[in-house]
């Protein structure tokens, strides 16, 4: 999905709040394995939305404004990492 939002962008934020659940709903069609019963039933009801906003909220208290973000032994790395650099910086970390 997040590939998908990050290609369509602009397609994204020029989508009327009205038409976004079934923009979101044809992203998800595109999605392998992705279960569109549960997919749109997660959207349509906002089951997981009060999770979502406390998990934001916890974040942004502990200044947490951007995704994606590590955290380890009160360590940040920010952005995508390759594998290399999560790998090297984790096994720093078990020293």
């Amino acid at each position: 999905m997040h590939a998908l939002l990050f290609e369509n962008q602009d397609l994204v934020w020029g989508t009327s709040n009205d038409s976004l659940l079934d923009l979101m709903v044809e992203f998800g069609s595109q999605i392998d394995g992705l279960d569109p019963t549960g997919y749109g039933k997660c959207l349509q009801e906002r089951s997981t939305l009060e999770k979502l906003k406390a998990s934001d909220k916890e974040q942004r208290s502990r200044g947490i404004y951007a995704q994606p973000i590590f955290e380890i032994n009160n360590q940040r790395l920010f952005g995508l990492q390759t594998f290399e650099t999560m790998s090297a910086w984790i096994e720093e970390e078990l020293k």
